[in-house]
């Protein structure tokens, strides 16, 4: 071959261009941007919409249904899922993958702005946006804290929150744990009405005495003015004396009201260490990084100590960018020492230096030419992508060993070094090709096709895809010239007293299976079909698995609308337990009373500086919290302000809400008795009381008032005005809403509310009682729908027996409580994910089956000879089950791509073991003899090739490290299918090929 002559020549040429490679390398790993994960455009669009104080029947009817029945006019929806609770609209609509989704957000934009007038006037215009992994990932929480609260609030708000919003990748900055200003204009009921005042008139006095419209300009003279008025009010003294009439008696807005600089009712409340604070939680772009972005955050606050109040101070208590570094260093170590052992392998069984030095000197050529192709396609330098390059070193010397075994060889034969390197090259060099494309191959559907499992593992699979394509290119040139130059006729090697032993054992027990052949072909079938058959019901499977990045969180749900004392109580208890674990550094809290939530996060340190593992932390919390009465806890290995998502999502689907509610609460009970199920939750759950006034419509209609008033005058007393429309006054950089409204101390009562004064035709008022009567009822949390059909869900996690044994047992008790036959079920959360990955798996893994098919049969011009070269496969996978039922281990996603991986590595040690048994047979008579010494000859190469490649996934098996758990699946797979895959193959392979040969008296 010719490039394989001019690199031996032109060793100048080859050293420049393999320097030049290693330097724009480090360029090119230095210049990528550092993430977690990959970027992952999910083909999801968000339809938000907010509405001020609606219950979540009437925003699932006034908002929700209106926006899902024009839904179906936008092309390629899969799912529309929607969720409507107390003031807010959710719908989620779920594309296929590859669509344009930055389009499909334009479209359903158009469609929702012609209905746009169809929706409640009171309601925010809808927010759409696309959903993007990383898009809203919170990176950094800063608590701040200072004895004057107000203040503190006002400056964060004010000044500290738009600077850090201006920041590069910053997309939301939200401050947890304190309230915003309001200018209350409190007013009384029967202070109003004898007055003939309701609280639309009041807040329409004062829209009109604090109103800005453009005036235009005046031409005086060659001049022309530009005519500002100022109509704005400035200040409480002027609210309070805006003239209400004047005929008689003067009245002002002070007179009927009190004007009030106050604060909004709190939604949210921090806490560090149990002591009130405010905490800032910053969440990032789709396209920031994180490790830049957070730099740039704390470089910011830093700048801004000069004019920060010396009352105020803050600190950090969470930064994910150094859970990232610590991941991506783990990664690169498990990588080095990959490549460390795998060097040291080499040594062991060439013992020679030059051999060892020279293979071992692929490993950075070959890794830097990986980042420079990485970096043409834009690859994130990511937890992945750094996975799918630690893969590469177990497998980058493969190549290079062939080859230098093979020229090795030709200088035994007295050939000179230069003539050994190219021939030795030149041989092995359709075999070593079959090898890569091999390897290479059963990644292109993955590439090609659409869907979850390709968005999160393409960046691992290019990596794979290009340190093989490196290796190649690396073996059949910068290898043969070094050898070439260094290896001389004179070279000594020394087989060493293990490779002997294992030579020996292995000539013996080849002979003993090519002489039983039938035997060894049965035992080797049957005891692939048992574990198989048997040993995979027993292996755990997940979407993936669960990381110690040294913090956690405690989600604690407590019924909405609990008295705000007894959700404090609530907290202590917790912090309590908490803070009385050793490993607990700090922990910091979040009550949102919207959501019905306590979060606490909790930092326990990084991983090996603990004993205990975060699992096992958290196991005795959790035995200690679950025992606290009126709430219920769920754990997440993350830090977290609301609620995230579980392991499953059991959706239950039907026509009839109240149907479904009720099967859901038969299901729910039987969920709670599973084993090895935790933080079990439903949408079942109650939103608290909630108060229901019936209109007393004939008495209404006798007084000649409409409905609408009467909703709208409680309303304003209520919420305090036209909160789509909100009328603000301006204090320095500050806006502050202006609210017409009831004194907290009138929002107290159900006899407050009756008591509320209504204006009917004659100018004349009424208590809300004599027109409506009040009655307490249970409150929908929300109300959720799939594809415009009624949905309850149940919530779980996995407590360590695999997400597919909960799966099958929630099946079991729907089929057992379920007779209605209109209803079904569906899944969600990692339930979902790894249903659809594993059909995405299904046909990557069939089509590279046949692609492997199709490049042996097309390389050996045989239909049959790939059959047998793709025998060591199911051995492959029989090595895959045992390591995970050894190890205890989840099979999760990451573990599949390992999968995949196996199916192009195992065949290459049988395309090289038969191809040279096919060259023996030409020069011997007697096949076993020829078969025998093929072996023999290939054993060294088979084994070298690969334990590099198990060596190199010891430490990513070992799972040693912050993050580790994600990527230990990969490691168990490829070492337990390797190995079990070399063994069986060095003579399963052989003597199947002499049983059939034998039987059909012709080569396959």
């Amino acid at each position: 071959m010719k490039l394989i002559k001019i690199a031996i020549k032109r060793t100048i040429v080859t050293t420049m261009i393999s320097i030049s490679l290693l330097i724009l390398g480090i360029f090119a790993m230095r210049s990528m941007r550092t993430e977690l994960l990959p970027d992952i455009e999910y083909p999801v669009v968000k339809i938000i919409t907010h509405w001020s104080g609606a219950s979540a029947e009437d925003v699932e009817k006034q908002i929700t249904n209106k926006i899902e029945r024009i839904l179906p006019n936008v092309e390629g929806i899969e799912n529309i899922s929607s969720e409507s609770s107390y003031e807010n609209s959710s719908i989620s609509v779920e594309f296929n993958y590859g669509v344009n989704i930055q389009d499909k957000v334009t479209e359903i934009q158009r469609e929702v702005f012609q209905i746009k007038n169809d929706l409640p006037n009171s309601a925010k215009n809808p927010i759409i946006k696309k959903t993007e992994v990383g898009a809203g990932a919170i990176t950094l929480f800063l608590t701040f804290v200072s004895p004057d609260k107000k203040a503190l609030f006002s400056y964060l708000e004010n000044y500290v929150k738009p600077n850090l919003e201006t920041i590069s990748g910053v997309a939301e900055v939200s401050i947890l744990g304190g309230t915003k200003k309001q200018l209350q204009i409190q007013i009384e009921p029967a202070k109003l009405a004898s007055y003939n005042l309701t609280p639309m008139d009041i807040y329409q006095l004062i829209r009109k005495s604090s109103m800005v419209i453009p005036l235009g300009s005046l031409m005086n003279g060659r001049e022309e003015y530009v005519i500002q008025a100022l109509g704005e009010l400035e200040s409480v003294e002027e609210y309070e004396n805006i003239l209400l009439h004047s005929n008689g008696d003067t009245l002002r807005l002070k007179d009927i009201a009190n004007v009030v600089l106050t604060e909004e009712d709190p939604l949210n409340l921090g806490f560090n260490r149990g002591k009130p604070a405010t905490t800032i939680a910053i969440s990032k772009s789709s396209d920031g990084s994180t490790i830049e972005i957070n730099e740039k955050i704390m470089k910011a606050v830093k700048n801004m100590e000069e004019t920060m109040p010396s009352n105020i101070s803050y600190f950090k208590v969470f930064d994910s960018s150094e859970s990232i570094k610590k991941s991506i260093n783990t990664v690169g170590k498990s990588a080095l020492q990959g490549l460390i052992l795998a060097s040291l392998f080499l040594w062991i069984f060439f013992k020679n230096k030059k051999m060892t030095l020279i293979v071992s000197f692929a490993f950075p050529l070959a890794i830097s030419t990986t980042f420079i192709l990485m970096k043409g396609i834009h690859s994130t330098f990511n937890l992945i992508s750094l996975m799918g390059l630690a893969i590469g070193v177990g497998m980058l010397t493969d190549n290079s060993v062939v080859v230098i075994d093979n020229i090795y060889n030709h200088i035994q034969e007295e050939k000179n070094s230069i003539e050994a390197a190219f021939i030795g090259t030149n041989q092995v060099f359709s075999s070593v090709l079959a090898s890569t494309l091999t390897s290479i191959i059963v990644f292109l559907p993955i590439i090609f096709t659409k869907g979850i499992f390709k968005e999160m593992f393409q960046d691992m699979v290019w990596a794979i895809i290009f340190s093989n394509v490196a290796a190649l290119l690396v073996s059949v040139t910068f290898i043969p010239m070094l050898a070439s130059k260094f290896m001389k006729k004179n070279i000594i090697q020394t087989e060493g007293k293990y490779f002997s032993k294992i030579q020996r054992k292995y000539q013996k027990f080849l002979s003993i299976s090519l002489k039983h052949k039938k035997k060894t072909v049965l035992i080797s079938l049957l005891f692939a079909f048992l574990i198989f058959g048997i040993g995979g019901k027993f292996v755990k499977f997940g979407f993936l698995t669960k990381q110690d990045y040294g913090y956690y969180s405690v989600i604690a749900e407590f019924q909405n609308g609990s008295d705000f004392e007894k959700i404090q109580e609530l907290r202590n208890e917790i912090e309590t337990i908490i803070k009385k674990e050793p490993h607990t550094k700090s922990y910091f809290s979040i009550i949102q009373k919207r959501n019905g939530t306590i979060s606490v996060n909790v930092d326990v340190g990084f991983k090996e500086k603990r004993k205990e593992s975060i699992f096992e932390i958290v196991k005795k919390i959790r035995k200690e919290v679950e025992k606290i009465p009126d709430i219920r806890t769920t754990f997440f290995y993350e830090y977290a302000k609301g609620k995230p998502k579980k392991d499953i999502e059991f959706q239950i689907v039907g026509t009839d809400l109240e149907t479904i509610q009720i099967l859901a609460r038969q299901i729910y009970k039987d969920v709670l008795k599973i084993k090895g199920v935790t933080d079990v939750s439903s949408t079942l759950d109650s939103g608290g009381k909630k108060l229901e006034i019936i209109f007393k419509r004939d008495k209404i209609q006798s007084l000649n008032v409409s409905i609408k008033q009467i909703e709208e005058t409680i309303s304003y007393y209520l919420l305090g005005g036209d909160r789509a429309n909100t009328i603000t006054i301006k204090s320095g950089n500050e806006e502050i809403e202006v609210l017409v409204r009831l004194s907290k101390d009138n929002r107290k009562s159900i006899k407050q509310l009756e008591n509320l004064k209504i204006k009917v035709a004659d100018n004349s008022f009424i208590n809300l009682s004599e027109i409506a009567d009040i009655r307490k009822v249970e409150n929908q949390l929300s109300i959720d729908k799939i594809n415009r059909f009624y949905s309850v869900s149940i919530y779980v996690n996995d407590g360590g027996i695999g997400t597919q044994k909960i799966q099958e047992e929630l099946i079991k008790i729907f089929s057992e409580k379920n007779k209605d036959s209109s209803i079904q079920y569906r899944w969600g959360g990692d339930a979902e994910k790894m249903q659809r990955a594993m059909k995405e798996l299904m046909l990557t893994f069939l089509i590279a089956i046949f692609l492997i098919y199709a490049l042996l049969a097309s390389q050996f011009e045989s239909f049959l000879f790939p059959f047998l070269v793709m025998g060591s496969i199911p051995f492959s996978l029989v090595g895959v089950i045992i390591g995970f039922l050894i190890t205890q281990h989840t099979l999760d996603a990451v573990a599949m791509v390992g999968i995949i991986l196996l199916i192009g590595i195992v065949v290459n040690n049988a395309i090289v073991l038969l191809d040279f048994i096919q060259q023996e047979e030409k020069e011997s008579k007697n096949k076993k003899e020829a078969i025998e010494k093929a072996c023999n000859l290939r054993l060294r190469p088979i084994l070298l090739t690969s334990l590099t490649t198990i060596v190199g996934m010891i430490p990513l098996s070992l799972g040693i490290g912050d993050g580790s758990e994600v990527y230990q699946g990969l490691g168990i797979s490829i070492i337990f299918g390797m190995s079990f895959s070399t063994l069986l193959t060095l003579i399963f392979v052989p003597t199947t090929y002499y049983m059939l040969t034998s039987i059909f008296s012709k080569k396959l």
